[in-house]
């Protein structure tokens, strides 16, 4: 989780969010990613709501300027 640290510095907590089938809510792999995400980072918060990956690049790309 050292990429979170450092784009995300601070204590606050940070959404993390998942896309793409190999990470549907019910998968192992989601599963295994939940559980190494919880161990890794107490501010990682990963969000259960689905996100448009052409809207969250739009997003990420808005703020970086």
């Amino acid at each position: 989780m050292i990429v979170l640290e450092r784009y995300y510095p601070g204590t606050g907590p940070v959404a993390v969010a998942t896309a793409g089938g190999l990470l549907h809510a019910h998968s192992p792999l989601a599963d295994a990613f939940r559980h190494r995400l919880a161990a890794e980072s107490k501010r990682a918060r990963l969000v259960s709501n689905p996100v448009d990956l052409a809207l969250g690049a739009l997003q990420l790309a808005a703020q970086r300027e």
